[in-house]
């Protein structure tokens, strides 16, 4: 049962994200100045009858998970996916290309500026997509992956009645070396801060890490969201270290994205050693891991729905660890 609200966080959280400096409109339309739309971005529209669900998300350093991240969007029944190479220095941008090149579904936008701006760069393509005939946006990363009961994530939303989906979220990590769909991976026990999709309109706001909207409508819950963040000693690092670079550039408060800030001052040692100690299971309190379970695993890269063995806990959407 949705409930009306007239944002798809807590009260709390929004105002005080906004007196942290999140959505000035300032800021916003510089980040639209430096955001480079595909020419072609008008070949993407998708008739409004057409109740087009949408992905957009922003993208740096992702090419080990980038094309497993759109094979399984496809297959939960997105019909576009509009990105944002976010100045990348490994082989995401020849990626990216590679499958907009191969694929007229897929949009591919350019972000020059280092800085962390994501929740504005979200709110423009959310914005986008609703002007190209979206229906209902998901902001997305690219080491996550979407799912709902029993059914595609597509067929979900253009099932619904509400207008804001929570999407409850779980860590999982690879128990194995080189990512692919037939990966095992144990998943930590304790829920994340959830995610969310929505219906579009032209004033929604995106919370930064996509884990609320502004937005006036029906809030409801009934999405999943895999979380595998971590990859291997080298990402691990490489993603603290250019994540607090982007934290750095902007005027972000220090308390924020902590965890990235406490796993950048790591040696490669260090990285490799903590590496090894998340895969055995253990907890890394100072960038927020709260231990995998190696009782809890499975393939989730091969589920169609969620949890199909039913192995992880019922969650609470206004619970959950923020990485």
């Amino acid at each position: 049962m949705g409930r009306l609200t007239g944002l798809g966080m807590p009260l709390r959280v929004f105002v005080k994200e906004h007196l942290n400096g999140h959505h000035r409109a300032r800021r916003r339309r510089y980040v639209a100045r430096h955001l480079s739309l595909p020419a072609d971005l008008s070949v993407h529209r998708t008739p409004p009858g057409d109740r087009a669900v949408w992905a957009v998300g922003t993208v740096r350093n992702e090419d080990d998970v980038m094309r497993l991240c759109v094979d399984h969007l496809w297959a939960e029944g997105f019909h576009r996916l509009l990105l944002v190479d976010h100045a990348s220095t490994d082989g995401t941008g020849p990626l990216l290309a590679e499958l907009a090149a191969a694929d007229p579904r897929v949009a591919v936008a350019q972000f020059g500026l280092t800085g962390f701006y994501q929740s504005d760069l979200m709110t423009i393509l959310a914005r986008v997509a609703w002007r190209q005939g979206a229906a209902w946006v998901v902001p997305v990363d690219a080491d996550e992956f979407w799912y709902a009961d029993g059914q595609t994530v597509g067929d979900f939303l253009r099932g619904q009645t509400a207008d804001i989906v929570h999407a409850d979220r779980f860590n999982a990590i690879p128990l194995e070396d080189g990512l692919t769909a037939q990966t095992r991976m144990a998943f930590c026990p304790r829920p994340l801060l959830p995610k969310v999709a929505f219906r579009t309109h032209p004033l929604a706001l995106v919370a930064p890490g996509n884990h609320g909207v502004a937005r006036v409508g029906r809030l409801s819950s009934g999405l999943h969201v895999v979380h595998v963040p971590y990859r291997g000693p080298r990402q691990l690092l490489g993603k603290f270290q250019e994540s607090t670079k982007a934290l750095e550039a902007t005027d972000i408060v220090p308390e924020f994205a902590w965890h990235w800030r406490a796993g950048s001052q790591w040696s490669v040692d260090e990285a490799e050693a903590t590496w090894h100690r998340m895969r055995a299971g253990e907890p890394v309190p100072p960038i927020g891991w709260t231990g995998a379970s190696l009782d809890l695993t499975a393939r989730p890269l091969q589920w169609t729905v969620s949890d199909p063995e039913g192995m992880l806990p019922s969650t609470d959407d206004d619970v959950g660890v923020l990485v």
